[in-house]
């Protein structure tokens, strides 16, 4: 059963887990360097940044933004 979190401040590890779930839906290319500092401000800047787990493992995310 997955778990379900809000991210405020991510770890190496999740910002990894992260950078790798929008490549694999062609949102970002391996060439995207700067990835682990966008998810940083993603997750600073969005109104909510949540995500899903199973085990430790991020396997799903979704964020809200607001006006």
């Amino acid at each position: 059963m997955p778990s379900y979190c809000f991210l405020t401040d991510p770890t190496s590890r999740q910002i990894s887990s992260i950078t790798s779930l929008y490549r694999e839906a062609d949102w970002w290319s391996k060439s995207d360097s700067d990835a682990p500092e966008l998810v940083k401000k993603i997750s600073l800047f969005c109104h909510f940044f949540s995500f899903a787990t199973i085990e430790d493992e991020i396997i799903a995310m979704g964020r809200t933004i607001s006006d």
